[in-house]
């Protein structure tokens, strides 16, 4: 509406929020960047152990194929069964590594799909986040906008009521008084205020128009 549009505290208001605003925009795009490097970071990692499973594989199978001979050697009494035995075990540590690597592979994938969640997460905390907000400004926008149509509406009252006002609708600018009827101590006190002081729960705002010199 133009009459809050017009409004410097209005302004004001509204320069803050985009401050904030950009500000959570930009700790977002931080956050999501950290989140893509990290799954860049374990795409490769798991790039690197599937290259290492190829070389471990080409391992097991040439040792298996060595075992094949050193195993028809030693039925012949050729070959010490130590050398079977320690064939057989190189086997085993190079399978379990592949094993391991496996392992290594699943883990990665695990920490990529939570990196997309978090991301999801934290998209969707800041759509909310935005939503609620706009919620909260245009109510704040509501209530404004009714205040100052109950007080246009007073002053209406107030000047139709008393020809002394009547000039002021011929666009003269009123000159108003503020004050503050506060309780302290369980006294009554009238304290004047302007229209950036700070109200207390429990005060009660005073405005007075100022007499009109007359013509």
């Amino acid at each position: 509406p133009k009459e809050v549009a017009n409004d410097p505290k209005v302004a004001s208001v509204v320069a803050d929020e985009m401050a904030i605003l950009t500000a959570d925009q930009k700790k977002l795009k931080l956050r999501l960047q950290a989140l893509d490097d990290l799954k860049k970071l374990l795409q490769s990692e798991i790039d690197s152990l599937q290259k290492k499973i190829v070389n471990q594989q080409r391992q097991v199978d040439l040792a298996k194929e060595q075992l094949s001979g050193i195993g028809s050697l030693a039925q012949k009494g050729l070959v010490v069964n130590t050398r079977v035995l320690t064939s057989q075990q190189t086997i085993a540590d190079l399978e379990g590594q592949i094993l391991d690597y496996d392992t290594a592979i699943l883990t990665a994938k695990q920490s990529i799909s939570k990196a997309n969640q978090d991301a999801i997460d934290l998209e969707n905390t800041q759509n909310a986040s935005l939503a609620a907000d706009r919620q909260q400004v245009e109510a704040d926008l509501s209530a404004t906008m009714l205040k100052m149509n109950m007080q246009t509406g007073l002053m209406a009252e107030a000047m139709s009521g008393n020809p002394a006002l009547q000039r002021y609708r011929d666009g003269e600018e009123p000159t108003m008084s503020f004050a503050l009827v506060r309780v302290v101590d369980g006294k009554t006190s009238e304290i004047a205020a302007s229209e950036d002081t700070p109200v207390l729960p429990g005060d009660v705002i005073k405005v007075k128009l100022a007499p009109m010199a007359s013509q």
